[in-house]
């Protein structure tokens, strides 16, 4: 009789775990096939200067020339994917990003990669069909100094049923194909140069600084000391090496901790050094009664995707104690036995 009942329990133990595994099992599945219906390869052209599969391209002034990328439809439906360019821009973390955007340029010979290249915000792709999708590239008949960086953004849309778009698409997920476009003209050196738009406060302090200069300034420090407006007592210091700014772009960089910083007047000097060279800018802040009312509005910006899957994560490892709590059980019982 009680080895029926540590049978049945077994059982029912192995069916709840098996449940909890094959949901799991489904969710990751899922998971992995979220990816994109289509694909695409780069046709690289003769005045390509690397062995990359983006492009990176020697051009002259006044050069016309078309850039073809092939996208293939791997499904059996139509896709639409919606195409973009834009320049290259920093991240806060100090990465080059080459997605979509509406960042405004910096310094003097600022060339937009977006004056250069005509180009279809849309391809439509049957069933298994290839397509070229070309870029007409114009190169400004005045020489540019240094480098022109940008990239290229590929995403998949969908027919919606509810607020259709225009062209009766909407974008169908947070998937997408990037790839860069680098411009030179030669191999003169560019002097760097960095300027600061000063430091600010909205939810946590954050400075501001500008690669003036079209090259990729790479292997950055920057440091920046935080003190009291009237006292050269150091509050925090804030470090960050191996940083990267994209030609002509703007790095926000946050002040992390500095949102429990009290009501009152602040100021700030950063000093960035990239090859043996130093720039140091001052800057100053002010915290308000309205900066800690907004400090306060805490807005949850979490996916329920995500939320799902760490209730699945929260399910798998309470199967998994269950069953080995089971097991312990049945073996001392027989043991007892």
């Amino acid at each position: 009789m009680e080895n029926k009942k540590n049978v049945r329990f077994s059982l029912i133990l192995f069916t709840l775990c098996s449940f909890f595994f094959a949901v799991t099992a489904n969710e990751v599945s899922a998971e992995s096939s979220k990816g994109l219906n289509f694909s695409y390869e780069n046709v690289i052209p003769k005045n390509q200067i690397s062995d990359n599969s983006y492009f990176e391209l020697k051009v002259k002034p006044g050069d016309k020339q078309t850039l073809v990328t092939k996208l293939t439809n791997e499904s059996d439906k139509e896709v639409v994917v919606q195409v973009s360019v834009s320049n290259a821009t920093t991240s806060s973390s100090g990465i080059i990003n080459y997605g979509a955007n509406k960042e405004k340029l910096v310094g003097k010979n600022n060339l937009s990669i977006n004056d250069m290249i005509e180009f279809p915000t849309q391809v439509k792709l049957k069933a298994h069909e290839t397509k070229d999708l070309k870029f007409k590239l114009n190169i400004p008949k005045k020489e540019f100094e240094g480098l022109i960086l940008g990239g290229i953004e590929l995403k998949e849309l969908e027919k919606s049923d509810d607020k259709k778009a225009e062209t009766g698409a909407s974008l169908k997920n947070e998937y997408s194909y990037v790839y860069s476009v680098s411009l030179k003209e030669n191999e003169e050196v560019v002097t760097p140069e960095f300027t600061s738009s000063g430091t600010d406060y909205e939810q946590g302090a954050f400075t501001t600084i500008n690669n003036e200069k079209s090259l990729i300034a790479s292997k950055v420090k920057i440091e920046t000391t935080l003190m009291g407006k009237e006292t050269d007592k150091v509050i925090n210091t804030f470090k960050v090496e191996d940083y990267r700014f994209a030609p002509n772009s703007t790095l926000v960089l946050p002040l992390n901790g500095t949102e429990e910083l009290p009501i009152g007047d602040y100021r700030t000097k950063t000093t960035l050094t990239m090859n043996d060279q130093n720039w140091t800018f001052e800057g100053a802040f002010k915290v308000s009664k309205e900066n800690q009312k907004k400090k306060d509005v805490f807005i949850d910006e979490t996916p329920e995707e995500k939320k799902v899957n760490w209730l699945i994560i929260v399910l798998v490892v309470t199967s998994f104690i269950g069953l080995t709590v089971g097991i312990f059980y049945l073996l001392n019982r027989k043991k007892r036995d």
